[in-house]
């Protein structure tokens, strides 16, 4: 079991509620997955929910993206 696991089922857990509560663990847990470095977490969650029109799952979808992208600008910087 990674890191990731626990932060991953919160977000899949959450991904469509728009309680503004449920919405905040949903960001956190994002987040946490991003400082914790944990890449497959987050692909997994974009293609889960590349079709989705759910607002909120579309939310989960452009801060897993987001998170993703900036991983991969601080290896970049990094492996200067």
């Amino acid at each position: 079991m990674s890191v990731g696991d626990d932060y991953l089922r919160l977000v899949e857990k959450y991904a469509n509620s728009a309680d503004r509560d449920k919405r905040s663990v949903r960001r956190r847990a994002l987040k946490n997955l991003a400082e914790n470095d944990c890449r497959e977490e987050l692909l997994y969650l974009i293609d889960k929910y590349a079709g989705s029109g759910d607002c909120d799952e579309r939310e989960v979808r452009s801060y897993a993206f987001d998170y993703l992208e900036e991983m991969d600008k601080k290896a970049r910087r990094c492996s200067r």
